[in-house]
C-alpha cells in the first residue's frame, strides 16, 4: 500500500468542532504526494492544529472507553440468532485473534456483523434515505432486545415516519 488517508476528526480530535486528517505514505509515493501538497497549497490551519493538540491529552482515554464499549456491544451481538458473525478482532474468541494481540495494546470502537437475511420490509427501512445512519441500524435490527445503555426513542420516533410495518416490541430477553 503506498498511500493511507485517515479521518482525523473522531479520534484526533474527539469534538465536532474541528475537521482534520492525515496522510501516511510509502517511501515510493513520498515525493508525489510531498509535490501534490505543495501544488494544492493544502495546510491545516493553526487553530485546527491547537484544538487537535488540546484533545491529544485525553485521546488515551476516549479510546479505551470505544474499545470497552465496542467489546460489550460486539460480545452481545455475537450471542443474537439474528447474527451470524461478528468480525472484531480485539474480542477474544475471534478469528487470528492471538495476532491481534501479539501486535495491538488496544482497538478502536469500529467492527463489523453479517445478519442472517430478514424480511425485505426491514431491508427497505434500513436502506431509507430519510433514516439517520444510527438510527438506520438500529431500527433495522429492532426486533433485538437492546443493552441496556441503548436508548430506543430514536427508533420509536421514526417508525411511524417511515412506515414501517416490522414488529414494535422486542422479544424477550433470551439468555
Amino acid at each position: 500500500m503506498d498511500l493511507s488517508i485517515q479521518a482525523g476528526t473522531k479520534y484526533i480530535v474527539g469534538h465536532s468542532d474541528v475537521m482534520i486528517g492525515t496522510v501516511a505514505a510509502s517511501e515510493r509515493a513520498w515525493k508525489a504526494l510531498e509535490q501534490t501538497h505543495g501544488d494544492l497549497g493544502l495546510c491545516v490551519g493553526p487553530n485546527d492544529i491547537y484544538l487537535a493538540l488540546r484533545d491529544f491529552r485525553t485521546m488515551s482515554v476516549r479510546l479505551e472507553r470505544h474499545m470497552k464499549n465496542a467489546l460489550e456491544i460486539a460480545g452481545w451481538l455475537s450471542e443474537r440468532e439474528d447474527v451470524t458473525r461478528v468480525l472484531y478482532p480485539a474480542r477474544p474468541g475471534a478469528p487470528r485473534h492471538d495476532l491481534w494481540k501479539r501486535d495491538f495494546l488496544g482497538a478502536s470502537g469500529l467492527f463489523a456483523i453479517e445478519l442472517v437475511r430478514g424480511p425485505d420490509a426491514d431491508a427497505k427501512a434500513f436502506l431509507n434515505p430519510q433514516c439517520a445512519g444510527d438510527v438506520r441500524a438500529r431500527l433495522f435490527l429492532g426486533r433485538l432486545r437492546e443493552p441496556p445503555h441503548l436508548a430506543t426513542s430514536q427508533i420509536d420516533s421514526h417508525r411511524d415516519q417511515l412506515g414501517y410495518q416490522g414488529p414494535t416490541d422486542p422479544p424477550p430477553h433470551r439468555p
